[in-house]
C-alpha cells in the first residue's frame, strides 16, 4: 500500500474558483499520469451528491515523487472539477471532506 497526497481545484460556472481540495489517500499502487482515481460509494459510505460536472472519477494530471517525502509515495495533481453553482460546490466539498477526510480550502469571495 502507498500513501499519496492529492490536490485539485473546485470551480463553479457562476462564481469561478471555489476551493482547493487536498488530502491523503492510501492506494494499492501509485497512479501514473492519465490514470483515474475513483471517488464513489464503494470508497465511501455515502453516495456522492447529484452534481453536474462530477462523475466520481478524477484523472491524474501531474505526479511528483520526492526524495524527502516523509512517508508519501507521490504527490498527485488531479484534474479540476467545475460545477454549476455554489450549492453544488458546497455539497461536493462536504462529500469529499466527510467521506474521504480531505481538506477544503475555500477561496475568499
Amino acid at each position: 500500500m502507498f500513501q499519496v497526497a492529492i490536490d485539485f481545484s473546485l470551480f463553479t460556472s457562476e462564481a469561478g474558483a471555489y476551493a482547493v481540495i487536498h488530502g491523503k489517500l492510501i492506494l494499492e499502487m501509485v497512479p501514473m499520469i492519465g490514470d483515474h482515481i475513483q471517488f464513489l460509494p464503494q470508497s465511501c459510505r455515502d453516495p456522492p451528491p447529484a452534481v453536474g460536472g462530477y462523475s466520481g472519477l478524477l484523472r491524474v494530471t501531474g505526479r511528483v515523487i520526492s526524495t524527502n517525502s516523509k512517508g508519501i509515495a507521490a504527490a498527485l495533481e488531479l484534474e479540476d472539477v467545475q460545477v454549476s453553482n455554489l450549492t453544488q460546490a458546497e455539497a461536493l466539498a462536504q462529500y469529499l471532506s466527510t467521506g474521504f477526510g480531505f481538506f477544503v480550502d475555500k477561496h475568499d469571495p
